[in-house]
């Protein structure tokens, strides 16, 4: 997958991947906008419809120009491709707040995963990478959801040995915050 950024960086002076990238950036405006004012999901849709579905034709027209002149196998042409190939699903942030505008969020998440995969073929066992792989899902789970770490794994860690396997539900990080929060302190 390349980019419209790989495409600049191959060639500083390409107009028409600066031009795309421009329109990418108005369309983030609005993004940094809606996190900005703390929008709930419809208010996020009905903000992007507002602002961000106006510059769309704008990107497209870019997008279908560069492609026109480009080499399908340059970095340019691929980058065209890849775009024009997504574009359906860039419409579903008009419908849904929810979905955000890039994977970014999913990618940040699984990095440390991937810098980890590595170092843990040798944690010395076979059993051992699956049960790493819950903990950072655990983790993984517990910072989506602004839930301390620290606090989740030190109260629930206490409680598994004589914690019943059918109430295990009661104990992911969710539950634990929502019985947390129903709970008095």
């Amino acid at each position: 997958m390349l980019t419209f950024y790989d495409a600049l960086q191959v060639n500083k002076e390409d107009m028409h991947a600066r031009a795309v990238m421009q329109k990418i950036g108005e369309l983030y405006a609005v993004e940094k906008e809606a996190r900005e004012l703390g929008l709930d999901a419809d208010a996020r849709r009905e903000l992007r419809r507002s602002k961000s579905l106006p510059l769309l034709e704008p990107l497209r027209g870019p997008i279908l120009s560069a492609r026109a002149k480009a080499t399908p196998k340059s970095n340019l042409g691929k980058a065209c491709q890849y775009a024009l190939k997504l574009w359906g699903r860039l419409l579903l942030i008009f419908e849904d707040g929810r979905i955000e505008i890039d994977n970014n969020m999913a990618e940040n998440a699984m990095r440390p995963v991937a810098l980890g995969r590595k170092n843990w073929l040798h944690v010395g066992s076979e059993k051992a990478g699956p049960k790493l792989a819950a903990l950072a899902s655990v983790v993984e789970t517990c910072k989506r959801h602004e839930i301390d770490v620290r606090a989740y794994l030190l109260d629930v860690l206490k409680r598994l040995a004589n914690w019943p396997a059918y109430r295990a539900h009661e104990l992911t990080p969710l539950a634990w915050q929502a019985a947390k929060v129903s709970t008095p302190a």
